[in-house]
C-alpha cells in the first residue's frame, strides 16, 4: 500500500477513534465500537508491514541489467565486523560515483572511526588520527586495521549485482539472489536475507559476507539513487 495513503488512513482512523470515544454511549453500540477498533488495528498493521520481496518472480537477466546501470548511489546503515581478534559495530555511510567511493564509519555518538576515499586509482584512509595511502584499498585496510573486507567487489555485490565470471549464485523463488559464492577456493560467500524496493528496483537491505574466519554483516536502512 502507498506509504502516503497509509499515513492518511492512519490519521483518519486515529481521529475517528478519538471522536468515537467522545460520543455519548447511547449513540454508539458496543459492537460498532469494537468493529471500528478492529478495522483500525488491521489497517494500521497492514500499512506498517513493508514488503521485503517482490510479489511476483523477477526476470533476473533484466534485473541484473538494471543493477549494472546504477553507478551513482549512496546507502546508510550499520555494519558489524567480526574477526578472530576483534568485533566492531558501527554506522556506515557509503557513497559511490562510478569508480570513486567514499566510506565513513562512525560510532554511536557520531565520532568518525574510519574514513576511506578511493579515486583515480588511489585510496586514502583516515584512521586513528593518521592518514595513509595505497593503490589497493583492500591491502590498505588489511595493513592498517587488520580487517579483510572485499571493498573492490562490494560496490557491485552490495547492490545484488553478480559478476558472471567470478561468482556462482542461487536465486530465491522471487528471482533475487539468495546466495552468491566466489568461485575460487575459500572465496567470499554472500547471503542476501531481505530486500527493499527503491525507485522500482529491488536492492538488498540485509546481507552477510563470510570468508573464513571473517564475517561481515551489513544492514541498510536507506538507499539513495542518483
Amino acid at each position: 500500500m502507498n506509504r502516503f495513503l497509509c499515513q492518511l488512513l492512519q490519521g483518519l482512523i486515529l481521529n475517528n477513534l478519538g471522536i468515537s470515544r467522545r460520543l455519548n454511549e447511547s449513540l454508539l453500540s458496543a459492537k460498532v465500537k469494537i468493529s471500528i477498533v478492529v478495522i483500525g488495528l488491521i489497517l494500521v498493521s497492514a500499512c506498517s508491514t513493508v514488503p521485503t520481496q517482490p510479489v511476483e518472480s523477477l526476470n533476473n537477466t533484466q534485473h541484473q541489467q538494471w543493477l549494472n546501470s546504477i553507478t551513482h548511489w549512496q546507502f546508510q546503515g550499520r555494519i558489524a565486523i567480526k574477526t578472530p581478534d576483534e568485533k566492531l559495530s558501527a554506522y556506515i555511510n557509503w557513497s559511490q560515483k562510478a569508480d570513486s567511493s567514499h566510506i565513513v564509519l562512525t560510532n554511536l555518538i557520531g565520532s568518525t572511526l574510519l574514513e576511506m576515499t578511493s579515486d583515480n586509482g588511489f585510496t586514502t584512509l583516515e584512521f586513528d588520527g593518521k592518514s595513509y595511502m595505497d593503490t589497493d584499498p583492500e591491502r590498505l585496510l588489511r595493513r592498517i586495521t587488520g580487517w579483510d573486507i572485499p571493498v573492490k567487489m562490494l560496490p557491485q555485490l552490495v547492490k545484488g549485482y553478480i559478476p558472471d565470471n567470478e561468482f556462482s549464485y542461487q536465486l530465491s523463488a522471487q528471482g533475487l539472489p539468495s546466495l552468491v559464492k566466489q568461485k575460487r577456493e575459500n572465496g567470499w560467500q554472500i547471503h542476501y536475507d531481505s530486500f527493499q524496493q527503491v525507485d522500482k528496483v529491488w536492492l538488498p537491505d540485509n546481507l552477510k559476507l563470510s570468508h573464513n574466519p571473517n564475517n561481515i554483516k551489513i544492514r541498510i536502512s536507506k538507499w539513495i539513487l542518483s
